[in-house]
C-alpha cells in the first residue's frame, strides 16, 4: 500500500500509473492528476482511497474529481472521503484511512473494528 499526502500522493500516484504491479492499493491525501498515462493501464486490481478537503485551494474538489474519474476509467476501485478542512491530513481522514485499509486487508466477512 502506498501512502501519500499532497506531492507525497503524486509521487504515489505516479508509481500506481506506471507500475500498478507494485502494488495492490494506495492511500492518497490531496492527490493531483501527476500526469495523463499515454498508454492503457490495468488497474482493474487496484484500490484507491482519496482523502480531500472541500475547501482545498490547492487541489480543488474538481480536480480530485477528475483525478478519481482517470483512475476509475482504468479500472481501479476508488473512494473518496471528503472532509470540511483544506489541504491537510485531519484526523477525520486518518480514521476513515484507517477503517478502508482494514477492510482492504481483512477478510469480507470479518467486522471491522
Amino acid at each position: 500500500v502506498a501512502i501519500g499526502f499532497s506531492n507525497g500522493a503524486n509521487i504515489a500516484a505516479s508509481l500506481l500509473l506506471t507500475h500498478p504491479w507494485m502494488l495492490r492499493a494506495a492511500v492518497l491525501f490531496s492527490p493531483m492528476i501527476p500526469f495523463r498515462p499515454e498508454t492503457d493501464v490495468d488497474l482493474s486490481q487496484m484500490s484507491v482511497f482519496i482523502g480531500a478537503g472541500r475547501t482545498d485551494h490547492i487541489v480543488s474538489p474538481e480536480q480530485t474529481q477528475a483525478f478519481a474519474s482517470l483512475l476509475r476509467d482504468h479500472g481501479a476501485k476508488v473512494v473518496i472521503h471528503w472532509g470540511p478542512g483544506g489541504h491537510a491530513i485531519t484526523p477525520h481522514h486518518v480514521a476513515a484511512a484507517r477503517e478502508w485499509i482494514l477492510r482492504q486487508t481483512s477478510p469480507s466477512e470479518a467486522p471491522v473494528r
